[in-house]
């Protein structure tokens, strides 16, 4: 029946979900690291970007319908 069908699928999304959010979580961090060293006006870009994944990540929590739009936009980080 469609319960059956539908669990699979969703186990299946929410290990996606769960794959994406530690690339951007890990991603986030290197960026962190490498503004620590950067030049200020590098800094402004990684923090602007870090800023970009934090939204994405809790955009990921949102769910699978919310997050989407971020998936199909391909690499993680």
């Amino acid at each position: 029946g469609e319960t059956r069908d539908a669990s699979p699928e969703r186990a299946v999304q929410d290990i996606l979900l769960r794959l994406w959010r530690s690339a951007l979580v890990r991603r986030r961090r290197d960026l962190m690291s490498a503004s620590a060293r950067a030049s200020e006006a590098e800094r402004a870009r990684l923090a602007e970007r870090t800023h970009e994944m934090t939204m994405q990540i809790k955009t990921l929590q949102g769910g699978w319908e919310e997050a989407l739009p971020i998936l199909e936009m391909g690499d993680p980080g």
